[in-house]
C-alpha cells in the first residue's frame, strides 16, 4: 500500500504522519486515533478537521501528499500520557 505524508496541526505543533494514500477526511478520524494513541495522545471523539492546503474540500475527497490538516478542539479536551493540554 502506498503512503502519503501529511502534517497534522495540533496544539501549536505539527505532527508528521504517514497514512495510506486512499484516506479521505471522513476516514482520517479512524487512522488518526490509531496513529496518535500509539504515541500516547488521546483525542475526544467529536474532533473536527480543517484542510489548510485546499480552498474547498469535501469530506469524501482523498487527501494528497503534503496536505496540512488542522484538528479543531476545545481547550483542554485531549491528553498526552495523562497530562491535560
Amino acid at each position: 500500500m502506498t503512503k502519503i505524508n501529511i502534517g497534522l496541526h495540533l496544539n501549536g505543533q505539527i505532527i508528521n504522519l504517514h497514512i495510506p494514500r486512499d484516506v479521505t477526511i471522513k476516514k482520517l478520524r479512524n487512522v488518526l486515533f490509531e496513529k496518535l494513541e500509539a504515541q500516547g495522545i488521546h483525542l475526544p471523539s467529536d474532533i473536527g478537521f480543517r484542510v489548510f492546503t485546499h480552498a474547498l474540500y469535501h469530506e469524501e475527497d482523498t487527501l494528497t501528499d503534503g496536505d496540512q490538516i488542522g484538528v479543531e478542539l476545545t481547550p483542554g479536551s485531549y491528553t498526552r500520557k495523562g497530562i491535560v493540554f
